[in-house]
């Protein structure tokens, strides 16, 4: 792990200098994914996720290493308390490493998705991180991941469907989306927000146009009804978090080469933009608190902390 604190006093940088075998290992993490481009961009998965915990507590998600992170923000510097590699020791035949996508904290566990079937849970316990559950979710792969008071809801990367899970029994409900609407190959369901009776859902598109698009959806019975959408040329949506009746979706521009956070609400049953500013490449994990900002970078291989104060001030936070 290497630490570097960009100089500027009101960011905090923590670069993770992760060291992964791209071989398969019976002994050892590895990765095989390698790089993934976008257009003629390219990253490897590595930083994937941030939640806070508290103003001064974040924990932290790396997909290519397979790790968990609790980090403790010490003025505008931090410290790292809690280290874990992701072994979940599953029956043979299983892989014994999970390795993160997206995830949300909710009332002291963590939820995270792997692009599989497979939904962990940890627990947040006396400034450590501990292995609480790992759950099989039907059949489909899942990206977005989101939890509230109401329960756990994963979206599956295609098919359109929302699988809605009791954090307590694990009892699962499925909701069906009809993507058609969108005249496009291959949508995939990349984040969920739910908020105020409605679902904020981002979405892209994985064949030639790859476009990106914010959806809002109101659930009838067991389908859900699109009521507006904005679509984001060029775009790969990647995470989004919902603070004071805010969403906020970080996302990376093909046109631009930049990552890009943008911020939305809700008037009258439609999308307004109200914010979007330029951030470090293919931005992922974001999450808001307490007057702060943060966000992952694929491509800096960092957590970025800001002041919301100052992001909403600005028009590019690099």
């Amino acid at each position: 792990m290497k630490n570097d604190i960009v100089l500027d006093k009101s960011i905090i940088q923590i670069y993770f200098d992760e060291k992964v075998r791209n071989k398969r290992s019976r002994l050892n993490v590895y990765w095989l994914q390698g790089e993934f481009c976008f257009g003629r961009e390219s990253r490897v998965a590595t930083i994937t996720g941030v939640q806070f915990i508290s103003p001064s507590l974040i924990v932290a998600a790396h997909r290519e290493a397979a790790k968990l992170y609790l980090i403790k923000i010490i003025n505008n510097t931090y410290k790292i308390i809690d280290e874990i590699i992701m072994n979940v020791k599953l029956l043979p035949g299983y892989d014994k490493y999970y390795h993160p996508d997206l995830m949300i904290f909710s009332n002291n566990y963590i939820y995270l998705s792997e692009f599989t079937n497979r939904l962990a849970i940890y627990k947040y316990q006396n400034n450590r991180l501990k292995l609480y559950k790992l759950v099989e979710v039907g059949d489909y792969k899942y990206h977005a991941c989101y939890a509230n008071e109401s329960g756990i809801y994963l979206g599956s990367v295609l098919g359109g469907i929302i699988q809605h899970i009791d954090k307590k029994s694990y009892e699962i409900k499925s909701l069906k989306i009809d993507l058609a609407i969108f005249n496009e190959e291959k949508i995939r369901m990349k984040t969920i927000i739910e908020y105020d009776g409605f679902f904020i859902l981002g979405l892209d598109s994985s064949n030639s146009n790859k476009n990106s698009f914010i959806a809002l959806y109101m659930q009838n019975h067991d389908d859900m009804l699109l009521l507006d959408c904005v679509v984001i040329r060029n775009a790969q949506i990647d995470g989004a978090c919902l603070y004071e009746g805010n969403i906020f979706l970080s996302l990376h521009n093909g046109d631009y080469k930049k990552g890009q956070i943008y911020v939305i609400n809700l008037i009258d049953k439609k999308i307004k933009v109200i914010h979007k500013v330029f951030c470090h490449g293919f931005p992922h994990g974001l999450d808001v608190f307490d007057g702060k900002i943060a966000y992952t970078s694929y491509k800096e291989k960092s957590i970025f902390i800001h002041d919301l104060t100052n992001f909403f001030k600005s028009n590019e936070l690099i």
